[in-house]
């Protein structure tokens, strides 16, 4: 990461881009190959790294990570890109991961921890 770079508005752009570009594959009106993301990602990437004043390469680079996210996310168990995760079909609401059911999951006595702690 460059210095003073705030990658906020990328993430916050990849959340609503990812999802979009996610239901355009799913739709079937898409179709990018990995190794035209690759090249894309690989020429431009550092543009989406440091920035730049042309905006020409910025949304080809952009474009190119976000269906690539897009792509990976419909893989099992999705994606995750500095901290955000995204997965083909997760609801918005459950943060892109299914919600926790305590139920699958056996107690397991702690050995030094109190019954009541366990609780």
């Amino acid at each position: 990461m460059s210095k003073g770079l705030d990658h906020t508005v990328l993430m916050e752009t990849l959340d609503l881009a990812v999802p979009l570009w996610i239901a355009e594959l799913q739709a079937g009106r898409v179709s990018p190959t990995r190794s035209d993301l690759a090249v894309a990602l690989g020429m431009l990437g550092d543009v989406l790294q440091y920035g730049s004043k042309r905006t020409g390469p910025v949304e080809v680079g952009f474009n190119a990570l976000a269906k690539g996210l897009a792509l990976l996310a419909m893989q099992p168990g999705g994606v995750t890109f500095r901290g955000r995760a995204w997965i083909a079909g997760a609801t918005p609401t459950t943060g892109a991961l299914p919600p926790f059911d305590p139920a699958r999951w056996p107690r397991v006595p702690v050995e030094g921890l109190s019954a009541e702690v366990a609780r």
